[in-house]
């Protein structure tokens, strides 16, 4: 369950990334920037479905409870990162 959940956090951190290059790189690869943050939010939410479903057998609830905030926060600044990338290279393509 670690490494999926490490996975999803670097996930977030890729997505982090490709801003500078939304706004600063190649104009002319703005799509693969699109591309990245698709592909990106894609892993992250897979990486997530095999922490959900591992923690259906832990009973540990308080433990559960930490990784299930944990889940929610990534996803929530995945999406946020996502959409705001896909804003920018949309604008771009304008």
């Amino acid at each position: 369950m670690e490494v999926h959940l490490n996975c999803a956090v670097e996930c977030v951190n890729v997505l982090k990334l490709q801003k500078v290059f939304a706004l600063y790189g190649n104009q002319n690869a703005i799509t693969d920037i699109g591309v990245g943050a698709l592909l990106a939010y894609s892993g992250l939410e897979g990486a997530l479905f095999n922490v959900k479903i591992n923690l259906l057998s832990l009973k540990d609830e308080e433990y559960k409870n930490k990784i299930e905030e944990k889940i929610k926060k990534l996803l929530e600044e995945g999406k946020e990162l996502k959409e705001e990338l896909l804003d920018i290279v949309y604008k771009k393509l304008k």
